[in-house]
């Protein structure tokens, strides 16, 4: 990273920064019942699974604090990979729960609890891609979740709350910063920001994505990261929503940890 691209970092970062709260709070959640009787059973005690535990339990917590975790709502939960997160909020509050992701195979299994929820209509697959803007026919109250989607994917599903769906509240956790695509990217007019030069888009990006142990390339990869998602909320923002970005938990946890909220008002 050359000087000037840290200076404009730093301009960028300072412009931004209201927006950001660091929030670790995590309850417990019984959210373990769900391996019962899978062949993920076995691995729950294991450090990758750990983290995925914590990390469905922060992210409830959130929804929790937000006053957005209620059997009121619909939820989608957006690239839903295996649906855990999903899987959860469904076992939880019994509100019925779309599962969105483009693997076909990710969302077969996982066990006896999430099998009976789709007998009984609590879950429901959808088999589709967020880029091909699906029109999910939803009826209710509704919140979008989505734990870790990567690259454009958070650009595609606020484009979508704000000019079909219109949930009531929005949850994203975004990662691979580094595989945004600046065509798909809101660059919003009202920082200023249209005349960032494509390459420096894409450097800004490529920054965010670092998580090796230099502490002065971890202090800027954090800041290219909340520039980018105070970009995507200030859409948010615009189309009605209060938004904020939480850092919902530790960085040792996960490095992608800033959470994308908004609340229609």
């Amino acid at each position: 990273m050359d000087k000037k691209t840290g200076s404009l970092i730093d301009s960028l970062y300072r412009c931004l920064q209201e927006r950001f709260e660091i929030r670790h709070e995590s309850e417990s959640f019984e959210v373990e019942v769900l391996f019962e009787g899978t062949d993920l059973e076995s691995k729950v005690c294991s450090r990758k699974m750990q983290k995925k535990l914590r990390e469905v339990e922060a992210f409830l917590t959130q929804l929790k604090n937000n006053n957005m975790f209620s059997d009121s709502y619909c939820y989608v939960d957006w690239c839903s990979g295996k649906g855990i997160l999903g899987a959860a909020i469904a076992y939880l509050l019994h509100a019925k729960t779309y599962l969105v992701d483009k693997d076909a195979k990710n969302l077969n299994g996982f066990g006896e609890i999430k099998e009976r929820l789709v007998l009984e209509g609590i879950i429901k697959y959808i088999n589709t891609d967020v880029i091909e803007n699906p029109s999910l026919g939803i009826r209710g109250p509704f919140v979008y979740v989505g734990l870790h989607c990567c690259g454009n994917a958070p650009d595609y599903i606020i484009n979508y709350s704000i000019n079909e769906e219109k949930p009531e509240g929005i949850f994203i956790v975004p990662c691979c910063y580094g595989k945004i695509d600046q065509n798909a990217f809101p660059m919003d007019g009202s920082f200023g920001l249209r005349a960032i030069p494509l390459v420096k888009f894409r450097e800004i990006c490529k920054i965010a994505d670092y998580f090796g142990k230099d502490e002065a390339k971890l202090a800027y990869a954090r800041k290219a990261m909340y520039i980018i998602d105070a970009l995507r909320v200030r859409v948010l923002e615009e189309r009605g929503y209060s938004v904020k970005i939480a850092e919902f938990l530790p960085r040792g946890v996960t490095p992608k940890n800033h959470m994308i909220i908004g609340q229609k008002i």
